[in-house]
């Protein structure tokens, strides 16, 4: 049964798929044709058939011109796919491709490839149409491509800002570039801001950035404002937040204990049971460069808020969804608690009746962005 509320879609019955799709219609007719996404919904069984359908509307997409829509289709076909698949390579050449091939020409983008660690990390700068008030960094979380925020960037960006998106390891071209995630998000940052010659900016991150942007700002003094889009306090209480209640106490006992071992059982049998668990584990192995599941919660118990949270002292806005089912409940409140020495804390939930109770307000978007240029327009009056 399809949702009527705001623009978050049901279209899928299992929750993570479903939130995958909303994270394009999210943006309406600028990224995807809600009547040809609802008609392919209905025919998503599995994994496979996530990955015929949205290639194919893809490909419909690109030969009917529209670029746009055909780089984010392909970015969705993708999405499931096992890392080891050239089907996943290839998807993910065409997202790229036709999203260059939908920004020719506009003068106002201009794509760089930054030095960093032996390789490089891609980056993306959009000017606004008039005087920049101030530079903004902008990036995602645990595997996201720049891509994907775009329409979010740009319309940042109209409102008066220079936006320098990035990936940085664990992203994108990033990590196909041998660049493992890491929670040390100081380090591109600072690259970026070396290779731009940016002496002072803010930084947005999106979804797991709502950890490495407060993380980067504790090291990175030329950051001077941080916004958590959204609130993200640990990376292993988030990995195991969507398991049932006895099997994640059973998983912080073996962790805690360093039962390595028994840890890796004990997920090996939950992969075999659930192809989304098998996905998921598989594809966090992959971006963080960890062979054993015991591996990657270490990986990804690096990434801890309360370990930095002290440090920060820039201005800081933090954002929340009330139903957020990736974030865990308690997350704003701990992130608050840490935050001893910011210079100002500013936070915000959005709830159920204005439609951005969902994980970085997919659904209604727009409050997010309102919100957080209502924040900056603090710090940089237009």
């Amino acid at each position: 049964m399809e949702s009527t509320d705001m623009a978050y879609y049901n279209l899928i019955d299992e929750p993570q798929m479903n939130f995958t799709v909303n994270r394009i219609l999210t943006y309406g007719e600028r990224a995807a044709r809600l009547d040809e996404v609802r008609e392919l919904c209905g025919k998503i069984r599995d994994f496979d058939s996530w990955y015929e359908g949205w290639n194919g509307l893809a490909a419909r997409a690109e030969r009917e011109g529209r670029l746009l829509h055909s780089a984010y289709y392909f970015r969705m076909a993708e999405f499931f796919l096992a890392d080891d698949r050239e089907e996943k390579d290839r998807s993910y050449g065409k997202c790229k491709d036709n999203f260059r091939k939908a920004i020719a020409g506009n003068g106002m983008i201009r794509l760089d490839d930054i030095p960093f660690r032996g390789t490089t990390i891609p980056a993306m700068r959009i000017c606004p149409p008039g005087r920049s008030r101030a530079v903004i960094l902008l990036h995602g979380g645990y595997d996201s491509y720049m891509e994907e925020f775009f329409l979010t960037a740009r319309d940042i960006s109209e409102q008066g800002f220079t936006i320098i998106m990035f990936e940085g390891p664990g992203q994108g071209t990033a990590l196909k570039n041998g660049l493992k995630f890491s929670n040390r998000w100081e380090e591109p940052v600072s690259a970026v801001l070396d290779h731009y010659g940016v002496e002072s900016a803010a930084i947005i991150g999106i979804s797991w950035g709502g950890y490495l942007a407060p993380r980067a700002a504790a090291f990175e003094p030329r950051i001077r404002q941080v916004v958590s889009y959204d609130v993200f306090f640990r990376g292993i209480d988030v990995i195991i937040n969507a398991m049932p209640r006895a099997a994640k106490a059973v998983v912080r006992v073996l962790f805690s204990l360093r039962m390595s071992g028994a840890l890796n059982r004990l997920v090996e049998r939950a992969r075999k049971k659930k192809p989304l668990a098998d996905w998921g584990m598989g594809h966090g192995m992959y971006i963080t460069g960890t062979r054993s599941p015991y591996d990657f919660f270490r990986e990804v118990a690096a990434h801890d808020f309360g370990d930095i949270g002290g440090r920060i002292t820039q201005d800081i806005l933090l954002l929340a969804g009330d139903r957020d089912h990736l974030v865990p409940p308690d997350s704003m409140r701990r992130m608050k608690n840490a935050l001893r020495n910011a210079r100002s804390i500013t936070t915000r939930t959005f709830t159920v009746a204005e439609g951005g109770e969902q994980h970085c307000q997919v659904g209604n978007i727009e409050l997010a962005v309102s919100e957080i240029v209502s924040w900056l327009d603090r710090f940089y009056p237009p």
